[in-house]
């Protein structure tokens, strides 16, 4: 058990099985309602044989091009199909959401035609109707191998992002600032940069919440910290301070931050200062600060976690793992959280209405 063997992870890991837990209670709910309204729901659509987003389609021949067929006017067709995702935001702690993106199993038996003639349609199932390059084995390994990273390095960020600020609450909730903070508040002032200047300009949201203070009531209204700092001695100015410059780097961090905070010198010694300080960084985390850190590959070991166990309903909700889909064929990361579907695709005999 992870608790045991690396009992400094244990935040991490319990987060990470209870965000799965959620994503897979989430999926099942909205592909039963899916099922019931007679929509096939696609594991992976860009390995199902003939099928297209919508996106790439028009409703038929007759329909100028760029007429794109949406989602209303597909509603009746034999081969609507769909791709279920969680929608997971990546630097904030509000509720994921599934996200649902359209799919035709069948464009040319529908009676469809690709959205621009010069793009035809895909015959085996590649989802985007562009032509690739074909590829050797040691290619595709290569690829799925580096999906799959992304994949599991997204999961590990989400996981991290509400330990990390529960790490911070209580860094700041303590008497003293660490003995080095002023150095550090005084290297981000004079560094300035977006992170702090959005920050301000947006009353210094998050420093209030990582402070335990109210919400900033907006432009022209005055500070939640100002009637702290009415009483406050030394130390708890700069560990107001602290929370100023911490904040505004936490709020600019997110799923690119792993792949490019390296690059970006203010994240990269962001972290490094809070491992210094003791907070149990994630190797996904690591990799702000050294791109060839070893990244997290793996589904982290959650055996013998409590009744949120990653695993708890797995009798109730079977799920595959797929080899990889982040939602880019290239392993790329649009930003949104998504978060793949993981049930199997279920075909209802006779399509209707959706709810």
């Amino acid at each position: 058990m992870t608790a045991a063997r690396e009992p400094q992870r244990f935040a991490h890991v319990a987060q990470r099985a209870r965000n799965d837990l959620q994503d897979r209670q989430l999926l099942a709910a909205k592909t039963a309602e899916l099922a019931e309204a007679g929509v096939t729901v696609l594991d992976d659509p860009h390995t199902t044989p003939g099928a297209s987003a919508l996106t790439w389609l028009r409703p038929s021949p007759a329909d100028p091009e760029g007429a794109e067929l949406t989602a209303e006017n597909h509603m009746h067709c034999p081969g609507r199909a769909a791709h279920l995702r969680v929608s997971r935001p990546w630097n904030s702690d509000h509720e994921p959401q599934v996200t649902v993106t359209w799919w035709c199993l069948d464009p040319t038996g529908n009676g469809h035609a690709a959205l621009r003639d010069d793009r035809p349609l895909p015959q085996t199932g590649a989802g985007d109707p562009s032509t690739a390059p074909a590829e050797s084995d040691a290619e595709k390994e290569v690829r799925r191998v580096e999906r799959r990273r992304v994949i599991e390095n997204n999961k590990a960020w989400d996981a991290s992002v509400p330990v990390r600020r529960a790490w911070l609450r209580e860094l700041l909730a303590r008497k003293t600032a660490p003995k080095d903070a002023a150095r550090y508040i005084a290297a981000a002032l004079a560094t300035g940069g977006y992170e702090l200047s959005r920050a301000i300009d947006a009353h210094n949201a998050l420093a209030c919440d990582l402070l335990g203070l109210s919400a900033p009531a907006g432009h022209g209204r005055p500070s939640p910290m100002l009637p702290m700092l009415e009483t406050a001695g030394a130390a708890k100015a700069t560990q107001v301070m602290l929370a100023i410059v911490l904040a505004a780097q936490e709020d600019a961090l997110g799923r690119h931050s792993w792949r490019d905070g390296h690059t970006d010198g203010r994240a990269a010694t962001y972290m490094a200062a809070l491992k210094q300080w003791g907070y149990p960084a994630e190797p996904v985390e690591d990799l702000v600060i050294d791109p060839n850190a070893d990244g997290h590959l793996d589904t982290p070991d959650t055996d013998g976690l409590a009744d949120d166990h990653v695993d708890a309903d797995r009798t109730e909700h079977p799920v595959d793992e797929p080899d990889a889909d982040d939602g880019s064929d290239d392993g790329s990361d649009d930003g949104t959280g998504e978060t793949p579907c993981r049930t199997r695709a279920s075909r209802p005999a006779e399509p209707r209405d959706a709810p």
